[in-house]
């Protein structure tokens, strides 16, 4: 198992420190013969129903990074890795971490397969401390195979490569992070931000305030997360599109 421990990572990378207690993170599958398959909900968009969000993720088969989330079970001691493997003959996946190919500079819409184009939206607007934004934290969600192929409140049609997971909405009192759409060409230069929608980020980046339910509101990161588990996981640092107002 491969663990780092984030107060390390950080220092290492000299990016950013998060506010939040010290945890490990751990790649999965352990090893080559474990099942590679989980979640990926970082350029997904959720909707709130009794107080949980619901997000709409893309069902993926490789290696992801997700923070370890240590449990006892039976007196043996486990993590986000085993919930994985548990989750493939029991209905259930887990939703962790991969850079999507979708928010890269390279990637092509007519050939890459995962959809559109995105991009990665920083928000950052004043008064973020006194009322913060909302956006979904997934890392960890729970996701049920039982929703593919179906009809989801708030979210419409949930293909055979998606799934629903359950993340809990999250005030931001600071920089976050999250996927937006890209209008350019792959590597075409974003001059005068051409190539975001400054209406998306205005509603998503401005949501001050959730209902209960039904409120529309996207998976989101501290700003410079997706940066370092994309490090990490790749082993080079990655080019994304990037939007900022």
């Amino acid at each position: 198992m491969h663990t780092l421990n984030l107060r390390q990572i950080f220092g290492f990378l000299l990016l950013f420190t998060f506010s939040v207690e010290v945890h490990a993170l751990v790649q999965c599958p352990t090893t080559s013969s474990t099942n590679n398959g989980f979640a990926l909900c970082a350029t997904g968009q959720c909707w709130t129903l009794d107080g949980v969000s619901y997000c709409k993720c893309d069902l993926m088969h490789e290696e992801s990074i997700s923070l370890s989330f240590n449990y006892t079970e039976g007196g043996v001691m486990k993590d986000v890795c085993d919930l994985l493997v548990h989750g493939v003959t029991n209905g259930f996946t887990m939703s962790t971490y991969a850079t999507p190919d979708q928010v890269l500079k390279r990637y092509d819409p007519a050939t890459g397969g995962q959809g559109p184009a995105q991009a990665l939206y920083t928000c950052n607007e004043p008064g973020y401390s006194v009322k913060p934004a909302y956006s979904a934290q997934c890392d960890g969600g729970v996701c049920f195979t039982s929703s593919t192929n179906t009809e989801f409140p708030g979210l419409g049609h949930i293909g055979g490569s998606e799934i629903v997971c359950s993340c809990p909405p999250t005030p931001n009192k600071g920089a976050f992070q999250i996927s937006g759409p890209w209008s350019c060409a792959p590597g075409e230069a974003n001059v005068g931000n051409k190539c975001c929608d400054r209406g998306f980020y205005r509603e998503f980046c401005g949501v001050r305030s959730i209902k209960k339910t039904g409120t529309i509101i996207s998976v989101g990161s501290t700003a410079g997360v997706p940066k370092i588990l994309s490090t990490l996981l790749d082993g080079h640092p990655p080019l994304f599109n990037s939007c900022k107002f």
